[in-house]
């Protein structure tokens, strides 16, 4: 019960890697309860898949999210994620990149939210990383070009497509995509219907608004023309203030 003019409460709830122990090792919330002043609950909780870095030290990511009805017993909504663990991203300590992301209803209870859940799976979303080159900007400020440059490309952990499926078929999918340049910025765009954007980074400054006054190096570091290829092109271009 709530106490006398309170109107919300919130109750969350942790655990951590090691329960027996009574300071904190890694805490991380397993259930949110948010009560309102007519009693009415929310509850959702959280599992967590563990796994072993390179270092020998235990890693737990989020991995099931359920969402319960107002009664909290029974699940409205299931979310889980699978990571991508490959030692190509793990043994540089780039953890937390979700693979597979799947969505499921509760009419089947206990069942697992897989991606063979049946009717219950509503959403399954595949994500690729440094899949495609990278569009090499040259001679970047304060940029390693001997380690980072267009060479360089599994390792970075750029998010480059997006697989939506049908989950009635799925043979059936859309995709969107993203180029990258070496400094890491997205240069091309294409969503899931072919249409691609393009941005570009070419140094744009002025003191006064109209007097292009470049720096003497070059930045790329934001993004100063974004152009639609689609049957009537159009093209924005953007200036920044330089303060010297």
């Amino acid at each position: 019960m709530l106490g006398v003019n309170e109107q919300k409460r919130t109750v969350i709830n942790y655990t951590q890697d090691i329960t027996s122990v009574s300071f904190q090792t890694n805490p991380r919330v397993t259930d949110t309860t948010i009560i309102d002043s007519a009693q009415h609950q929310n509850l959702s909780t959280i599992s967590y898949t563990t796994f072993t870095l390179p270092s020998g030290a235990s890693c737990s990511l989020p991995s099931d999210v359920y969402q319960y009805q107002a009664d909290t017993i029974n699940v409205l909504r299931r979310s889980h994620t699978i990571y991508n663990l490959d030692a190509t991203y793990v043994n540089q300590h780039i953890i937390g990149l979700p693979e597979t992301q799947l969505v499921c209803d509760g009419s089947q209870g206990a069942v697992p939210c897989t991606v063979d859940s049946g009717t219950s799976l509503v959403s399954r979303i595949k994500l690729q990383y440094d899949e495609n080159s990278i569009q090499n900007q040259g001679a970047i400020t304060q940029h390693d070009e001997t380690n980072y440059g267009a060479s360089f490309l599994a390792g970075r952990g750029n998010p480059t497509s997006v697989r939506r499926y049908d989950v009635f078929n799925m043979s059936n999918s859309t995709i969107s995509s993203v180029q990258y340049n070496t400094a890491g910025s997205p240069v091309t765009a294409t969503d899931a219907l072919e249409h691609q954007s393009s941005i570009s980074y070419a140094d744009s400054f002025s003191a006064d608004g109209n007097n292009v006054a470049n720096p003497s190096v070059t930045t790329l570091a934001y993004p100063t023309a974004v152009s639609v290829s689609d049957p009537n092109p159009i093209t924005s271009y953007i200036r920044y203030n330089h303060v010297t």
